[in-house]
Protein backbone atom coordinates (compact mmCIF):
# COMPACT_ATOMS: atom_id res chain seq x y z
CA UNK A 1 0.00 0.00 0.00
CA UNK A 2 1.44 3.38 -0.96
CA UNK A 3 2.22 6.06 1.57
CA UNK A 4 -0.45 8.59 2.46
CA UNK A 5 0.83 11.63 0.58
CA UNK A 6 -0.92 13.97 -1.84
CA UNK A 7 0.49 12.27 -4.91
CA UNK A 8 1.83 8.77 -5.37
CA UNK A 9 4.85 9.58 -7.49
CA UNK A 10 8.18 7.83 -7.88
CA UNK A 11 9.79 9.66 -4.95
CA UNK A 12 7.08 8.25 -2.70
CA UNK A 13 7.72 4.81 -4.15
CA UNK A 14 11.46 5.09 -3.37
CA UNK A 15 10.70 6.12 0.22
CA UNK A 16 8.34 3.17 0.61
CA UNK A 17 10.73 0.72 -1.07
CA UNK A 18 13.47 1.74 1.35
CA UNK A 19 11.24 0.51 4.18
CA UNK A 20 10.11 -2.62 2.30
CA UNK A 21 12.87 -4.67 0.61
CA UNK A 22 10.32 -6.97 -1.05
CA UNK A 23 8.80 -3.97 -2.84
CA UNK A 24 12.29 -2.94 -4.00
CA UNK A 25 13.03 -6.46 -5.23
CA UNK A 26 9.78 -6.56 -7.19
CA UNK A 27 10.63 -3.20 -8.76
CA UNK A 28 14.08 -4.43 -9.79
CA UNK A 29 12.59 -7.49 -11.45
CA UNK A 30 10.64 -5.39 -13.98
CA UNK A 31 12.48 -5.29 -17.32
CA UNK A 32 10.02 -3.40 -19.56
CA UNK A 33 8.29 -0.06 -19.18
CA UNK A 34 4.92 -1.78 -19.65
CA UNK A 35 5.58 -4.23 -16.80
CA UNK A 36 7.00 -1.50 -14.55
CA UNK A 37 4.05 0.81 -15.21
CA UNK A 38 1.56 -1.97 -14.50
CA UNK A 39 3.41 -2.98 -11.32
CA UNK A 40 3.50 0.59 -9.96
CA UNK A 41 -0.19 1.14 -10.69
CA UNK A 42 -1.17 -2.16 -9.06
CA UNK A 43 0.78 -1.11 -5.96
CA UNK A 44 -1.09 2.22 -5.82
CA UNK A 45 1.47 4.55 -7.41
CA UNK A 46 -0.91 5.83 -10.04
CA UNK A 47 0.73 9.24 -10.58
CA UNK A 48 3.71 7.74 -12.44
CA UNK A 49 3.10 7.99 -16.20
CA UNK A 50 4.29 5.41 -18.71
CA UNK A 51 6.95 7.71 -20.17
CA UNK A 52 8.47 8.10 -16.69
CA UNK A 53 8.71 4.31 -16.48
CA UNK A 54 10.69 4.37 -19.72
CA UNK A 55 13.02 7.00 -18.21
CA UNK A 56 13.35 5.08 -14.93
CA UNK A 57 14.46 1.93 -16.77
CA UNK A 58 16.90 3.89 -18.94
CA UNK A 59 18.40 5.57 -15.87
CA UNK A 60 18.64 2.27 -14.01
CA UNK A 61 20.47 0.73 -16.96
CA UNK A 62 22.90 3.64 -17.29
CA UNK A 63 23.73 3.53 -13.55
CA UNK A 64 24.91 -0.10 -13.53
CA UNK A 65 28.43 -0.38 -12.20
CA UNK A 66 28.65 3.09 -10.68
CA UNK A 67 29.96 3.69 -7.16
CA UNK A 68 27.41 4.69 -4.52
CA UNK A 69 28.91 7.69 -2.68
CA UNK A 70 29.67 7.01 0.97
CA UNK A 71 28.84 3.34 0.70
CA UNK A 72 31.92 2.03 -1.10
CA UNK A 73 29.77 -0.31 -3.16
CA UNK A 74 29.07 -0.38 -6.85
CA UNK A 75 25.46 0.23 -7.80
CA UNK A 76 25.53 -3.15 -9.53
CA UNK A 77 26.20 -4.77 -6.12
CA UNK A 78 22.84 -3.43 -4.98
CA UNK A 79 20.99 -4.51 -8.12
CA UNK A 80 21.79 -8.18 -8.23
CA UNK A 81 25.49 -8.37 -8.98
CA UNK A 82 27.81 -7.82 -11.88
CA UNK A 83 27.74 -10.27 -14.75
CA UNK A 84 31.00 -11.98 -15.64
CA UNK A 85 31.51 -12.83 -19.28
Amino acid sequence: MPTKRQSNDFINFIIDAEKNPKLADEFLSKKTAKNLHSFLHKKGYKDIPYNHCQDILAARKSMRGRIIPGEGKKAVDCVGGQKDY
